[in-house]
């Protein structure tokens, strides 16, 4: 009888024991987790993510956006402003080529006073740029003089090229009278007034912008200054006459517009 109740001791000993093993995994210890598989691997996706790349840098850092010209012939010379809208794309500092071909005797940045500064050789032909530091938009006035020439009796004024997309501009004369072309743009406006006549046009992106003005009709004269604000006329016929001058604005493109002015002699 003992015999038997140590066998059946024994017995329940041994079921105990296999029932703990079939608990625990092979080859587990303290301190171990068991997983299901669908749980490992996407706690394994998750901790293999890298942070994704840093983005390209933009194509370009800045942009001339628009360029407004508001220019008074003097002489042979036109004075005034020109206002240059830049936007700056990228961070840290840039550089923005201002339009060749122009005197600058003041500059100012959203009404503060900025300097220029010479373009590197290795940048192209000598000029000037603007240097930024700011992402954003910004506008630049300039106070520029442009020179105007005369050609067989053609008054000229040549505005530079930009790689504005939009650019715009106002000349006023100090004459009435004159027959306008526009080239490389689109003649807006044409106003007169007792003192002189007001001009204004739109120009291409990428293509220069000039204004000239001629005398179109009447006798033969010649004009001492044609550019000036004040000028005498002289010929075998030019008193007590009507003559009519004729006005080009162009943007150097073959793109013009004409019109013209009548100017009565004593």
């Amino acid at each position: 009888m003992r015999l038997l109740a140590s066998l059946c001791l024994l017995l329940l000993l041994f079921l105990n024991v296999a029932s703990t093993s079939a608990q625990t995994p092979s080859g587990t210890g303290p301190g171990w987790v068991v997983l299901p598989v669908d749980d490992y691997i996407a706690l394994k996706r998750a901790a293999s993510k890298t942070e994704p790349p840093e983005p390209p840098p933009p194509p370009v850092e800045a942009t001339l956006s628009r360029i407004d010209y508001d220019l008074k012939i003097d002489g042979d010379l036109a004075s005034g402003e020109a206002r240059l809208t830049v936007d700056v794309i990228k961070n840290g500092w840039v550089r923005v080529p201002m339009p060749e071909g122009l005197i600058v005797r003041d500059a100012q940045l959203d009404g503060k006073p900025v300097n220029l500064v010479t373009r590197p050789k290795e940048k192209g032909p000598g000029g000037f740029d603007l240097l930024l530091s700011k992402q954003g938009r910004a506008v630049l006035t300039l106070k520029i003089v442009a020179p105007v020439t005369t050609v067989a009796g053609t008054d000229i004024l040549h505005l530079p090229v930009s790689n504005s997309a939009v650019s715009q501009a106002t000349v006023e004369l100090v004459r009435q009278g004159v027959d306008v072309r526009v080239t490389g743009g689109l003649l807006l406006d044409h106003t007169e007034s007792p003192t002189g006549s007001r001009w204004k046009a739109n120009g291409k992106g990428g293509e220069p912008l000039t204004f000239a003005w001629v005398q179109t009709a009447g006798p033969v004269v010649q004009i001492e200054d044609p550019t000036a604000a004040k000028t005498n006329v002289t010929g075998a016929h030019a008193h007590a006459q009507s003559m009519t001058f004729q006005v080009t604005v162009s943007d150097g493109s073959g793109h013009s517009t004409i019109d013209t002015i009548t100017v009565s002699t004593k």
